[in-house]
């Protein structure tokens, strides 16, 4: 599990993101659930990683989701699986 976030924290830094929060939700017990940005942006990338599940996700909310978060997201799983394997 360690390593998972590891894979993930790097991958974001990598892509020049910046940690807002981390923390768990409720509805996914034992997740590991990250806010990140941009510089001077306001929108948000979250990413959830539950361990129990083996899942990692990138939530897209319609009508939310700015340009570069779908941008990064390709970025960021190619980055984790590369990582991972």
């Amino acid at each position: 599990q360690e390593r998972i976030e590891e894979i993930i924290e790097a991958a974001c830094k990598a892509l020049d993101l910046h940690l807002v929060s981390k923390n768990t939700l409720q509805k996914f017990p034992g997740c590991v659930h990250w806010h990140y940005q941009r510089i001077k942006t306001t929108d948000t990338l979250e990413i959830t990683y539950w361990p129990t599940q083996n899942r990692c996700w990138i939530p897209l909310r319609n009508g939310r989701a700015k340009p570069w978060v779908v941008e990064v997201i390709e970025q960021l799983k190619a980055e984790i699986e590369g990582k991972n394997s």
